[in-house]
């Protein structure tokens, strides 16, 4: 103020106007609240106040757990528990019963004569003729069994080759049929061919025979029987036929 004088007071401290210059002294003597500008600072930046922290965010992985443990909490509010299962009631072990002995099966009545024969004779037909046997029979004769058999003659090319073959397939028979013909009285061999007439016409015909008693047939050894032995036994002591067509 004009006339009028200032007077500045000193203090310790921060005490306004100290360690100024003159003019700026006397603005501070005069206005009091400016001094905080020139003051000391010991801190001149403002205290920061932390940011608030808005809701956290989530992804799409976060999103992903939480829907997923969402969906199984409600699977398993919503489906029944199993149910479990009723334990199995202990069976009851009977002990075994004792079986009763198997009935002995009936013993097989033994063969007559006449099927032992039957079965000798078809054998023996069987193993020597093969599929070419027509016919076994076997029929009671003079206190025995007289055997037939039938069969169709093997093509020999000539007549005398076939003549020959069908004496010696006749006697491998009656070999086989000796050791077992203690009933046999009589046997007899007979082959049958196809034959052609004058007129063309085909037929299946007998062309040859063999008949042989039974005690002739077991006392030959039959095993050192040549064709041609068998020949001279079959005209001797047997009875044969041949047919035209099997001639020399």
């Amino acid at each position: 103020m004009p006339g009028k004088r200032l007077r500045v007071e000193r203090s310790e401290g921060h005490a306004p106007g100290t360690g100024l210059e003159p003019a700026t002294r006397k603005i501070a003597v005069a206005c009091p609240q400016l001094l905080w500008y020139h003051r000391p600072m010991t801190n001149t930046t403002p205290p920061v106040t932390p940011p608030r922290r808005g809701p956290t965010k989530l992804g799409c992985l976060g999103w992903a757990l939480i829907s997923f443990f969402g969906v199984f909490v409600l699977g398993m509010i919503v489906s029944p528990l199993p149910e479990a299962e009723p334990e199995p009631e202990a069976t009851r072990t009977e002990a075994p019963q004792a079986s009763a002995p198997a009935a002995p099966e009936p013993e097989a009545e033994p063969l007559s004569s006449e099927e032992r024969i039957n079965q000798i004779a078809a054998s023996a037909a069987d193993e020597v003729y093969g599929r070419r046997v027509v016919a076994v029979s076997v029929s009671a004769e003079y206190g025995g069994y007289a055997i037939e058999v039938t069969h169709e003659l093997a093509d020999g090319f000539t007549p005398r080759l076939t003549r020959r073959g069908f004496v010696q397939s006749a006697g491998r028979f009656m070999g086989k049929i000796a050791p077992h013909g203690g009933d046999v009285v009589r046997c007899q061999v007979i082959g049958q061919a196809e034959l052609t007439d004058q007129y063309g016409k085909k037929s299946i015909e007998r062309v040859a025979s063999v008949n042989l008693l039974g005690e002739t047939l077991r006392r030959v050894s039959w095993e050192n029987m040549s064709i041609d032995l068998l020949e001279q036994l079959f005209e001797a002591d047997g009875v044969v036929w041949l047919h035209p067509a099997l001639a020399d």
